[in-house]
């Protein structure tokens, strides 16, 4: 065989791999990767159940109302399964002074990514930190990573978790 035509051989063989893994090329030097993210797919159904809310993040106590939605990532194929859910919460006076406390909050101009049915029901002024990151799936019926925002003249949480039950 000669060099020319191993050459091509193993280069097929790479770009069949790279198809078969969803891997894309190394990026030129500058240029920023490419993230590729699950969709976040589920029923459309505007819940305001609190019960679920509470047995997955009990640091928020008894919510006066809440409005989420929930689902799965991805395309629904065979595997593991990731939850999803993205909430706005009011929680209780106390439960808002203890949060406001007790986590370090600090201004942020992120925007919590949150799905399209949702985006009107999140408030103005955001505030957030890692800590109430970490505390908020803390001791709850869960495994869920949270990314939690509060709203101090509202009393609103609002969270995006991913996980699992």
């Amino acid at each position: 065989m000669t060099r020319h035509r191993i050459q091509a051989i193993l280069a097929l063989v790479a770009a069949t791999a790279l198809a078969l893994t969803g891997c894309s090329t190394p990026n030129q030097p500058g240029e920023r990767t490419q993230d590729v993210h699950a969709e976040k797919t589920g029923t459309g159904e505007r819940r305001t159940d609190l019960a679920p809310l509470q047995a997955r993040f009990p640091l928020l106590g008894e919510p006066l109302s809440a409005v989420w939605y929930s689902g799965t990532m991805g395309s629904g194929a065979p595997g593991p399964t990731t939850y999803w859910i993205d909430a706005v919460i009011t929680v209780t006076p106390a439960t808002a002074a203890a949060i406001e406390s007790s986590y370090n909050l600090a201004p942020t101009s992120d925007t919590p990514d949150v799905v399209d049915a949702l985006r009107d029901d999140v408030p103005t002024g955001l505030q957030s930190s890692p800590a109430l990151n970490t505390a908020l799936p803390q001791g709850g019926t869960n495994s869920f990573t949270v990314i939690a925002y509060y709203s101090p003249g509202t009393q609103k949480v609002v969270l995006t978790a991913l996980g699992g039950n």
